[in-house]
Parts: structure tokens; C-alpha cells; sequence
């Protein structure tokens, strides 16, 4: 089983999908963490200018840097997703086609090109897409540092979000928006209420406090 975990940056994608695969292996399953992109793919001399300086930002540098992202993801399947997902184990993946979308979408490059670009990619069982208010993403992204040109840029992150939440990813049966800004362990809660519902796996959540408030859960 393949469970994407997207959202724009300070949603807490990684704290969660970090976090889901520990319930998972604690409930007895081989689970893992993967992050996409690979680490070739962040290490390309364009794509880091691209990414850390005001660059100018042309149609035909954004397409080079979609190519590489979809061949670089497709990779990624090929050689760790598919073999992990033919022994059995279940796949957290931190980011994913969904993300492809969206980020370059917002970078100004057409969705019916990117999703030509895509191909056929292998689909998630199931997506949880992280929303917050772009208020408190930038109090969050505000404690990192090194922070990229878009992840300093909250014109950038309020079309990102918009382009996230506007469009049915996905089927309609496995997409979750789900309000990120409660606590982390009700987060996780409510991640793990999803996957007990829509997938086969039973996690006992019972020792996972909830109830600070209600989370707001969107099925697209």
C-alpha cells in the first residue's frame, strides 16, 4: 500500500508521515518513510539556484526543472517505491505526484503539460493533504532556517494553497484534506482514523489523546 503525504511547506508533512509510519510499525506492520525528491535530484546545480536565489524564472528553465523532477520520481518508484510495495511493505512517501502538480502549476507551467510530462505514474491508495492558514505556516517556516526564495515568498505559498485545495486529485475516495493545526498527536489521530476507515490496516489508537477541537476533513 502507497500513502502520500502532501501539503505546501510548514503543514508538517514530514512530522507526520514520520510519525504514521512509527503507529504503523508499533500495530505490526512493515511500514517506511520515503521523501520525495532523491537527494541527486535536490544536489542539481540549476534546480539549487533555481530554489535558493531570484533566479529569473523562465518558462523554458521551469519545463527543464519539471523534467527532472518527474525523472527523478519515476526513478524513485522504479528502484525503492514498487520493490518495498511487492515485499509487503507499506510506503509513507513524504510528497508526491500530487506536489509535482502543484508546485510547478504555481511556478507558472500548464497542469495537462505536467501531467503529460508525469505519464502514467503509480497512483497512492491513499493521500492526506496537510492544510494550515498561511499565518501560521509562516510562523512555523519563520524557526527554519535556510529557507528557499518560495518558502520566503507568502504570495508564492497563498497561490500554492490555493492550487493544492482547488483541484480533485486524485479519486474521489482517497483524497483527504485535513486542517493541520491542532496538536501533533491529534493530528496523528485523525491520520490514523482515515487510514483505519479506507484502507485494510486496524491501528489501535486508542492511546492517542484527542479531542482539543474538531478537525475539518475534506473528502475531494
Amino acid at each position: 500500500m502507497l500513502i502520500a503525504v502532501c501539503g505546501i511547506d510548514g503543514v508538517g508533512k514530514t512530522t507526520h508521515a514520520r510519525l504514521l509510519v512509527k503507529t504503523l510499525i508499533e500495530n505490526g506492520y512493515n511500514a517506511t518513510y520515503l521523501k520525495q525528491h532523491t537527494m541527486e535530484y535536490y544536489q542539481n546545480k540549476r534546480l539549487r539556484n533555481m530554489l535558493f536565489s531570484t533566479l529569473k524564472r523562465t518558462e523554458a528553465l521551469m519545463k527543464e526543472m519539471a523534467i527532472l523532477s518527474s525523472e527523478d520520481r519515476n526513478k524513485q518508484i522504479s528502484k525503492c517505491v514498487i520493490p518495498k510495495l511487492q515485499d509487503g511493505t507499506i510506503v509513507v512517501i513524504d510528497r508526491y505526484v500530487y506536489s509535482y502538480y502543484a508546485y510547478y502549476e504555481t511556478r507558472g507551467l500548464d497542469l495537462e503539460w505536467l501531467r503529460a510530462v508525469s505519464g502514467d505514474t503509480l497512483s497512492p491508495d491513499l493521500t492526506i493533504c496537510l492544510d494550515a492558514p498561511l499565518h501560521i505556516v509562516r510562523d512555523r517556516l519563520d524557526q527554519r532556517e535556510n529557507l528557499t526564495f518560495e518558502e520566503q515568498n507568502d504570495d508564492f505559498l497563498k497561490v500554492l494553497r490555493k492550487n493544492y485545495l482547488r483541484h480533485e486529485w486524485g479519486c474521489t475516495s482517497n483524497f483527504f484534506v485535513l486542517d493541520s493545526t491542532d496538536s501533533i498527536s491529534n493530528v496523528n489521530t485523525y491520520i490514523c482514523k482515515i487510514v483505519n476507515k479506507y484502507t485494510d490496516c486496524k491501528l489501535d489508537i486508542g492511546h492517542i489523546r484527542e479531542g482539543e477541537k474538531n478537525v475539518t476533513i475534506t473528502t475531494v
